[in-house]
This record gives C-alpha cells, sequence and structure tokens, in this order.
C-alpha cells in the first residue's frame, strides 16, 4: 500500500476513533457497543489507534464486536443514487476547464477527502491575492505557476493524479515570493521538513526538481545500506514518502514529472533519467527500510521504459532499446542519461529479481553499451549524440556513471571508456598550426590552426616591434582561423596557448618570414595612345 494512503486512510479513523474512545471512557458500563476497525494489516492506523486510547485502556476486558445491523433496502436504494449523482457529476466537471472545476471532480471520485479539497480550494484562493498584492518580479514569478497551473485545466490535464502536485507547487511558490529574499536564478530552495528539492527557474517560479530529489534520497538510501555511514531511516522514510504524494499515472504507470517548460518542451513531461533515479532510491529504500511497500513503487515506475515518446522513454526495436532523457526529445540521446536509467533498472533486478526489470534492463544495456564509442572523441567526451563537447561537470559525471556500470556489469565497454575518460582530464589539447606562405608586410594574413578538445585557445604574435597581435577564443574541437596584419618586415613567432576545461595547456608555435612585397611595374603606354599624341602635335 502507497505511504500516501497510509496517511490519508489515518485522518479518516481517527476522528471516529477518538470519539468512540471517549464514549467508552466515560460511559464505563457500554464498554459493549462496536468500534471502527481500521483496514486489515495497516500497521500506522494500529498505532494511532494506540495513542488516542484513554490511559489504563489496555487493563479493559477486550471489546466484543458486534455485527453491523443489515441494511434496508431504502438506505440501499439512497446509496445508489447518492452514488449515480455523484458519478453523473464527475462526468460533466470532466469537460470543466477551470481549477476549481478539477478540484470538485478529486473529491467526487473520492482521490481527495473534503478537507484535502477545502485546503486546495483556499491555498489556490489565497495564491491569487497574493499576486494581486505584489508587484514587479515576485508578483510575475508567482503569476506564471498559477498560469502553469491554469493552463494543465484548460487542456483537460490537471486530473485527480496531478492535483497534488500543482497544488504543492502553488503554496511552496506563495511562500517564496511572499515571505522570502529572491533567490539567484538555478538556486535551490528549501522548506521545513520537506528534503525535496526545489529550484528557482526564471520566469517560472520555484520548480520541483525530481531527479535532484532523488539523488538526495539514493545518497541517504546509499547511507543506510552502507555499514560505515550513519543511517538516517526517519529522514529517508519521510522523503520517499513525499515524492510518492506527488507523482502522477501517466499512461498506465507511475511518473514523476516535469512542471516547467525546458528546451522545446512543455510540461508535463517526464525523464528518462529522473525515472531511472526513482526507481533506484524505491529499490534501494526497500533494502534500507526493510518496506517491500517501496519495491511495488519502484516497479510501477517501469512503464516509463516500455512506453515510446511523448507518454515514455523508450526508443529502439528489438532486443536494443535506448532510453531517451526527454520525452520531448525522442531524437536526442544523451550519454549520462542514458547510463543512470540502465544503472537504477539493474539496481532494481539485483534488489528484488524482478523478471520484467530484468527484461528492460538487459534491452536497455545492450542499446546503451552499442553507442558508448559515438561518444569518445579521442580527447573528451560528447554531451549528446552527434552534438557538442560535454562541459567538464557532465564529463566527470559520466565517467563516474560509466564507472558504475562497470562495477556492475563488467564489460570491457564500460570499463575502457571510463579509463579513456579520466585519461583525458589529465592530457593537453593538441594544437597545430597550418603552413604560412607569401606573407607580405602590411597585407591580411590568414592563420590556420586546429584544436583537439573544447577550451580556451590564445593566438600570440611576435615580432621585431614586439607583440602585433593577440586574441583569446574559447573554442570546441575543430578547425580555426585567425587573420593577422603584419607590420613590416621580419621575422615572426606566431604562439598557440590551449587550456582544456579540466586544467592541461598545450602549445605550439610556427616561425614566419615576412617580407615587403615587390613594387608594381608601371603599366606601359599603348600604341594607340602614343599614335593619337604624335597626330595631335
Amino acid at each position: 500500500m502507497d505511504p500516501l494512503r497510509h496517511r490519508r486512510r489515518l485522518r479518516l479513523y481517527i476522528p471516529a476513533l477518538a470519539a468512540l474512545m471517549a464514549g467508552i471512557a466515560v460511559g464505563g458500563a457500554t464498554a459493549q457497543e462496536p468500534v471502527l476497525e481500521p483496514a486489515a494489516g495497516s500497521k500506522a492506523v494500529a498505532q494511532a489507534i494506540a495513542q488516542v486510547a484513554a490511559p489504563g485502556a489496555e487493563e479493559r476486558p477486550p471489546i466484543r464486536q458486534l455485527s453491523r445491523p443489515r441494511p434496508t433496502r431504502a438506505l440501499i436504494i439512497a446509496e445508489q443514487r447518492a452514488t449515480a449523482a455523484r458519478r453523473a457529476e464527475a462526468a460533466r466537471l470532466a469537460r470543466s476547464r477551470t481549477v476549481q472545476g478539477a478540484l470538485r471532480r478529486a473529491l467526487l471520485l473520492r482521490a481527495i477527502d473534503q478537507d484535502e479539497h477545502d485546503a486546495m480550494r483556499r491555498s489556490w484562493y489565497r495564491a491569487g491575492l497574493a499576486q494581486e498584492r505584489l508587484g514587479g518580479r515576485r508578483a510575475a514569478e508567482l503569476g506564471a505557476v498559477l498560469d502553469q497551473v491554469r493552463s494543465l485545466a484548460r487542456r483537460g490535464m490537471l486530473g485527480p493524479g496531478r492535483i497534488d502536485a500543482a497544488i504543492l507547487s502553488v503554496r511552496r511558490n506563495a511562500e517564496v515570493w511572499t515571505t522570502r529574499s529572491i533567490p539567484s536564478p538555478g538556486a535551490d530552495v528549501s522548506f521545513p521538513r520537506d528534503d525535496r528539492v526545489y529550484r528557482y527557474i526564471p520566469g517560472q517560479g520555484v520548480q520541483l526538481h525530481p531527479l535532484a530529489s532523488f539523488g538526495v534520497a539514493n545518497a541517504l538510501a546509499r547511507r543506510c545500506i552502507s555499514t560505515k555511514t550513519t543511517c538516517r531511516k526517519v529522514r529517508l522514510r519521510r522523503l520517499l514518502d513525499d515524492l510518492v504524494a506527488v507523482s502522477v499515472w501517466r499512461a498506465g504507470y507511475r511518473a514523476w514529472e516535469y512542471g516547467y517548460r525546458f528546451g522545446t518542451g512543455s510540461p508535463p513531461w517526464v525523464s528518462g533519467m529522473a525515472q531511472g533515479a526513482a526507481v533506484q532510491a524505491f529499490a534501494r529504500g526497500a533494502r534500507a527500510l526493510g518496506s517491500r511497500a517501496y519495491l511495488d513503487i519502484a516497479r510501477s515506475g517501469l512503464g516509463a521504459f516500455e512506453r515510446r515518446p511523448p507518454h515514455g522513454v523508450s526508443t529502439g526495436t528489438g532486443d536494443r532499446r535506448r532510453y531517451v532523457m526527454y520525452s520531448f526529445a525522442p531524437t536526442q540521446h544523451i550519454l549520462n542519461g542514458e547510463l543512470q536509467a540502465v544503472a537504477g533498472i539493474h539496481d532494481l533486478v539485483a534488489f528484488s529479481g524482478d523478471g520484467r526489470a530484468r527484461a528492460l534492463y538487459e534491452r536497455g544495456e545492450r542499446g546503451v553499451r552499442a553507442s558508448v564509442k559515438a561518444y569518445d572523441t579521442g580527447a573528451w567526451s560528447l554531451y549528446s549524440e552527434g552534438g557538442a563537447e560535454a562541459n567538464l561537470h557532465y564529463h566527470r559525471f559520466t565517467t563516474i556513471q560509466l564507472r558504475g556500470l562497470c562495477r556492475r556489469t563488467k564489460q570491457p565497454a564500460y570499463c575502457r571508456a571510463k579509463h579513456r575518460f579520466r585519461k583525458y582530464q589529465k592530457e593537453p589539447p593538441t594544437v597545430r598550426i597550418g603552413a604560412v606562405r607569401g606573407a607580405w608586410a602590411k597585407r591580411a594574413q590568414r592563420i590556420g590552426f586546429s584544436v583537439s578538445k573544447v577550451g580556451r585557445v590564445w593566438v600570440r604574435v611576435d615580432g621585431p616591434g614586439g607583440r602585433s597581435f593577440e586574441k583569446a577564443m574559447r573554442v570546441s574541437r575543430g578547425r580555426y582561423s585567425v587573420t593577422w596584419v603584419p607590420p613590416r618586415r621580419g621575422t615572426y613567432t606566431v604562439r598557440i596557448d590551449a587550456r582544456g576545461l579540466s586544467g592541461p595547456a598545450g602549445r605550439t608555435a610556427l616561425r614566419v618570414n615576412v617580407l615587403y612585397p615587390k613594387p608594381k611595374p608601371k603599366p606601359k603606354p599603348s600604341k594607340r595612345r602614343t599614335g593619337a599624341r604624335k597626330k595631335a602635335s
């Protein structure tokens, strides 16, 4: 059972139990009255019963369970009519395009209870009032979040499964933009007793970041599994439960969606990397906390790797699949995202032995293993297949991911790539200068050169009169050229220094002889002009 359902059931049982316990304590002799029982196997509800029980209740004799009176035909008919009316209203509200209509429909479908419905409506109403009172950037950011939720409602996508995550975003942004200082762009924002990661996206408010949140959960679970570090089980359980609360059902599987625009994608979209981290975090959490319920949650997220974009992240055919980073970009393959997805499914297989997960892992592992070479330039790594080189952060992260899969699978493709990528961080860029021929003073001269990896380049030319040219450039691997005008004749030295992202620098130099250009010969007078002059004389 989902931890979220435990908490909701708890809120339903505690008031009734408290009232019954109070009646038992006062009546004394009426201890034979029936009590409301929790669902079988609900440990959390059983603990709640023990907490609300009056002191000394354990000394009383057990309460005899009485059978409920048989409902009358009139009561059954009334309940059937009420149910039919509730379903009919929910069906009408399915065509509603307002946030209030979506909340009402979630209540009718019993996805939320009355207290939750009322609290969500208050949060939505107060956020709207706060936006009207605010001004400038704060009003714009809060208004952007409200518009995102309205957009989901207009498109008919604010179903019961997305209500919790949408209203949570509204509450967090209302708190940030009314009571806190403006965060820096891209900064993470924290809240008391909430370890989920929220990130400020300029122009779109403070947004839940699923991948970063599962990064925290994985770190906590890894500490609990390892006996050498401190385990924070309470914090890990609370974080996993909070992440379950913001999950949604998307095309038949549990997903953790992104609620903001990114690149060409509009919300809600999913990431293969985030889904892999989610599966990994719940599998590790099940091992660390000894709870099989979290294994069921991990399995419920596997559907992302079975469905094709835009509903899922699986591309390819046959026994080789590629799990793409973004559900809105099925042709963009990013190595670190695919490695994380495969590693996450592998850990679920290791902890549960699930056959469905094993099949998905084997297909994805074959696909990413066959593509590793395509990301190796011989001097650095590519961020995306056929795209630009990775920055230092992603190069190092990809190296760590390769090391993890090398350890898990012992496949030479991952192990060799890990060693090469690590070696590239210690190697300086290779710089080559093309030959310079026919250099003349005071005439533009092209200097061509090539660089083996991404970094910075400094081109300097020194000659008889000192330095005559200097230019700094940010470059990727490839060929480049600069234009230099020698001030006078003489011997010049062209030096090119290149420094890679990881620090090592390379240098090359070339000596160039510059001459004065030969004077142009005077044009000879034409015979026709000479004869004309003689006749005129």
